[in-house]
């Protein structure tokens, strides 16, 4: 997903975001890949989750799966 589609799903700051992304990042549970434009203003970053995040997600909506059903 892009980062500006997180950003406006979020309705976080660029600093914001950056901050909670470069955690995630950090614990093993995204990547980042910068695809450049003609000018820094047109780069597209890219975020993606790895296998461990997918394996994350996957846990917590499970996890609020069982919740809701109680």
């Amino acid at each position: 997903m892009r980062f500006s589609r997180l950003r406006e799903i979020t309705e976080l700051s660029d600093a914001s975001l950056s901050k909670q992304l470069t955690a995630l990042e950090e614990s093993g549970y995204i990547t980042r890949f910068r695809e450049y434009g003609s000018s820094r203003a047109k780069d597209t970053v890219w975020v993606t989750l790895t296998a461990r995040g997918l394996e994350a997600f996957n846990g917590h909506v499970e996890a609020l799966r069982e919740i809701a059903a109680q």
